[in-house]
């Protein structure tokens, strides 16, 4: 079993061992991205030429997409159906199977990126620090803001938390800003890596990347968030997707968007305001996301999974 290797196809096939694949938005074979003139971040990263001299060496059948690297005997979905979208042609394909969220547990990994032993929620010194931070500005809007770990923020980025501070919003963030004026540190708190179930417990809003397990955070706690892309059109379709549903505003890459700032502040004031229509709508659908989310981990049946990429590989 793997999560998006781009070597498992051959010695599954190589080994003759059957293969379960975690498939999610942008490999599923037959989808397209829903922005015209956009490709798929697989679609740009894996060269089919060469993975196809790989399967001629070795006597695979030929693949055609990149998608075909990800063919496996079952595949798990990491979501769920209405927003993880398979396209028409795998609607009713029985090796499709969702599982709602594959996220890890909470854990603390440091304070401006010094590292914390996690004793458990509010026991560690992060965990503390934390705590302390949530209670100082209880009376007070209150955003987690993460860029991800492969995206790199820039200066849109950070004006757009500084903009946040000096409107009075503590802030807990993954992105560290430079030159941050020490009258606005009490509302601001940053770890490099921070426990999501923790912090998304306590804050009002996320604005975040759309990343596969990220956005999953955001239907679990039910919190309206902003998206903002960050050109991996993986993410951008279910930014997109989410904003169909009405639960966020999705806002281009700042590096596509000579406006950014201008486009973020003008959405950010629709939501700061928790008694709001977008606000109060955003969570009356989180709750239906929610209670899909429940149902599908309900009824996933790992052990099943298993057993049926056994079956259909013999």
């Amino acid at each position: 079993m793997d999560d998006s290797s781009i070597t498992t196809l051959f010695s599954s096939r190589l080994y003759k061992k059957p293969r379960v694949a975690i498939q999610r938005t942008g490999m599923f074979p037959g989808a397209f991205p829903r922005q015209k003139n956009k490709r798929y971040n697989f679609d740009t990263i894996i060269s089919v030429d060469k993975y196809k001299n790989y399967a001629n060496r070795i006597g695979l059948p030929e693949i055609k997409h990149y998608t075909d690297i990800f063919a496996a005997e079952m595949k798990i979905v990491p979501g769920i159906k209405t927003i993880e979208v398979l396209p028409d042609l795998l609607q009713s394909d029985p090796t499709y199977v969702f599982c709602g969220p594959l996220i890890t547990n909470d854990y603390f990994l440091g304070v401006d990126s010094s590292p914390v032993e996690k004793n458990g929620p509010g026991k560690s010194e992060g965990y503390e620090l934390l705590e302390s931070f949530f209670y100082n500005n209880k009376n007070r809007f209150k955003v987690l803001f993460t860029y991800g770990t492969f995206a790199s923020p820039n200066h849109p980025i950070f004006k757009a938390i500084k903009y946040l501070i000096d409107n009075n919003v503590a802030v807990v963030a993954s992105i560290k800003i430079p030159e941050l004026e020490g009258s606005h540190r009490d509302l601001f708190f940053c770890a490099k890596y921070l426990p999501m179930n923790y912090v998304c417990a306590n804050v009002d809003l996320m604005i975040h990347h759309c990343g596969s397990g990220t956005y999953q955070y955001q239907i679990i706690h039910q919190l309206p968030s902003i998206t903002i892309g960050t050109n991996f059109q993986d993410r951008e379709d279910v930014a997109i997707r989410l904003e169909e549903l009405g639960v966020n505003c999705h806002l281009p890459s700042p590096d596509d968007c000579e406006n950014f700032l201008l486009l973020f502040e003008e959405i950010f004031e629709k939501f700061v305001e928790p008694s709001s229509s977008i606000y109060q709508t955003a969570k009356n659908k989180l709750v239906e996301l929610k209670e899909e989310t429940d149902q599908t981990c309900a009824a996933f049946d790992f052990h099943w999974v298993l057993e049926q990429a056994v079956e259909r590989f013999s």
